[in-house]
């Protein structure tokens, strides 16, 4: 019997088994996929991200961006850069193997192309079930993401409500190296890359265009309730950046997939049992990141798992949640709030950026959000405050 079964081999599942094991325990990772596995994604991380990591990921990184473009519905651009500041750019599919091989020299145990399909409790353990095997442990973790089976086996939830999950339609599509340097880098030619974000192509969501090497990650996503006739929408996006850029793009094959925003309160623990990552719907509801909340809910969770486990009180995983409300959750309902003012309309949308183009101190603000390099309770308070002082007439206007 282990002492930690983790079901889910994405960031959050991988850095949960890596901290157990190296914590002393005796885990297993168990993957319904044989890495490396494609997973869509614009794989963009910030520097928090890899601070939360104790190795370097310098082997992995496709390209270092500087900053980002945000474009309101009339195309206008905000550029929003900060000196020295450098996030990266990774492929998904290596990124994810190679956080899979880290977890994998710390001992963790992984058992890859083992799909789970339900969960029994038994008086002194847990069992996960998959096709074909069983496997036993003291504690459980659920990291199998948006369409997982662990939170629907304990009980923490049964389906996801249309207004806290985003459906996103992206292609990876390939693109000359020497094209990807003309048409992402910034105005002022230093060679330095962008990400481009577009408002005004969707309701409740954004378009958007990320560089890798030799690839451009365009796509669209939107709350699943503003979701009507996206596949069209995001064709006619996709031919909006090919105007833009001056690109002739290779027909993309698409990928529609789902990503959880607004965690569900109470919904992260269970009998011997602690759910993380985008499985607990923690992912930020401004702009879709969920890699940074991923590896750091899941590293709360070994930590949990360790101290039970030291002090045979498997019960104790009932602090998870309190440990995620102190932390995460504290950064998320702050997001929640800035996701309203700016995703509740196209019209809410332009007047910030419109306002953030006429204040300097507005877009540092916006800097932030983007870059996570101020705790979000203090860029809300701060946005507040001068909205209030500096721009009133404007707040008024923007609907909540």
């Amino acid at each position: 019997m282990h002492d930690l079964v983790v079901v889910g081999g994405g960031p959050a599942g991988t850095s949960c088994a890596r901290a157990a094991a190296l914590g002393g325990l005796d885990v297993l990772l168990i993957e319904k996929d044989v890495f490396p596995r494609d997973k869509l994604c614009a794989g963009a991380l910030t520097q928090r991200v890899t601070g939360l990591l104790d190795f370097d990921i310098d082997p992995v990184v496709e390209r270092l961006f500087s900053g980002g473009r945000v474009y309101s519905s009339s195309g206008d651009c905000l550029e929003l850069r900060r000196n020295k500041y450098s996030g990266y750019l990774v492929k998904r599919a290596v990124f994810d193997s190679f956080l899979l091989d880290k977890a994998k020299d710390a001992g963790v145990e992984v058992a890859e192309g083992s799909k789970a399909v339900g969960v029994e409790q038994t008086r002194s353990a847990v069992r996960v079930l998959t096709l074909g095997d069983s496997y036993k442990a003291q504690l459980l973790v659920g990291a199998d993401g948006v369409n997982g089976t662990v939170a629907k086996q304990v009980g923490v939830r049964t389906r996801w409500k249309s207004d806290a999950v985003a459906l996103c339609i992206a292609a990876d599509i390939p693109i000359e190296e020497d094209e990807i340097n003309r048409c992402m880098s910034f105005s002022d030619s230093d060679d330095s890359i962008g990400l481009d974000i577009h408002f005004g192509v969707v309701e409740r969501g954004y378009g958007w265009c990320i560089p890798k090497k030799e690839e451009l990650n365009i796509g669209i996503g939107c709350r699943m309730d503003k979701a009507a006739n996206l596949r069209n929408r995001w064709r006619a996006f996709v031919k909006r950046v090919e105007e833009q850029k001056g690109l002739r793009l290779e027909s993309p094959r698409y990928t529609a997939f789902r990503v959880p925003f607004g965690p569900p309160k109470n919904a992260y623990v269970a009998r011997r049992t602690m759910i993380v990552g985008d499985a607990a719907g923690l992912v930020s509801p401004v702009s879709g990141e969920g890699i940074f909340y991923a590896i750091k809910s899941g590293q709360l969770a070994a930590s949990v798992a360790c101290e039970a486990a030291e002090m045979k009180k498997p019960y104790h995983v009932m602090t998870y949640g309190s440990s995620l409300t102190k932390t995460l959750l504290k950064e998320l309902s702050a997001a929640d709030f800035l996701a309203e003012m700016l995703h509740k309309s196209i019209r809410n949308a332009d007047l910030l950026i419109q306002i953030a183009q006429e204040d300097p101190i507005m877009r540092e603000y916006f800097i932030d959000i983007m870059a996570g390099t101020r705790p979000l309770e203090q860029v809300k308070r701060d946005i507040m405050k001068r909205m209030a002082t500096n721009h009133p007439l404007k707040a008024l206007k923007l609907r909540f």
